[in-house]
């Protein structure tokens, strides 16, 4: 069966769609590496650039992506929950995620980029005053010892979650991660 669309996915149909839609009008996608010398002024894009991005590493990306990639040549970045590249039994009801093995499948293909989006930062948490925010951007509430974290736990959280997540990348086959995707979109 086909990925399920929702408001934050796009069927693969739709997906193809699109790649042919960015080819017939000129669009050019470049990989993080062009991308990185255009930000650092080393070097220019063709017109029409776009940097083609997946955020959150849903095994789709590799079921359906991945060909549509491989058809079109278009480079593309996997922003991805590096935890979830282990099999474990997730809490809540999800989507399957990439495993460690597809997403080296991705790099290897020579056309995908893994780069992060927290090890397990990729939620909301209750922050000051019981509103939920995301989880690397709230000192959270610590309900045993009736307090919030303290502003050098909450440091050393997010600071653990990078920790992991680069080396999450690294055993992978990232040489060097330099990309993140703040989840939600919050920076």
């Amino acid at each position: 069966g086909g990925a399920s669309a929702g408001p934050d996915t796009i069927s693969p149909e739709d997906l193809e769609a699109t790649f042919q839609l960015l080819k017939d009008c000129g669009y050019v996608p470049i990989d993080l590496n062009r991308f990185h010398d255009f930000l650092d002024g080393k070097a220019g894009v063709p017109a029409r650039a776009v940097l083609l991005t997946f955020d959150d590493g849903y095994r789709d990306v590799y079921e359906y992506a991945l060909p549509l990639t491989e058809k079109y040549r278009f480079p593309a970045v996997a922003f991805a929950v590096t935890k979830w590249f282990d099999p474990y039994p997730r809490p809540e009801a999800s989507r399957s995620h990439l495993s460690a093995g597809e997403a080296k499948e991705l790099l290897v293909s020579g056309l995908w980029q893994i780069a992060g989006h927290s090890y397990e930062g990729h939620r909301l948490a209750a922050g000051p005053g019981g509103v939920y925010r995301p989880y690397l951007l709230t000192r959270t509430w610590k309900p045993a010892e009736n307090r919030f974290e303290s502003e050098a736990e909450y440091k050393a959280r997010v600071w653990s979650d990078i920790v992991l997540d680069r080396a999450a990348l690294k055993r992978i086959g990232v040489a060097e991660p330099l990309d993140f995707a703040y989840p939600y979109g919050a920076p």
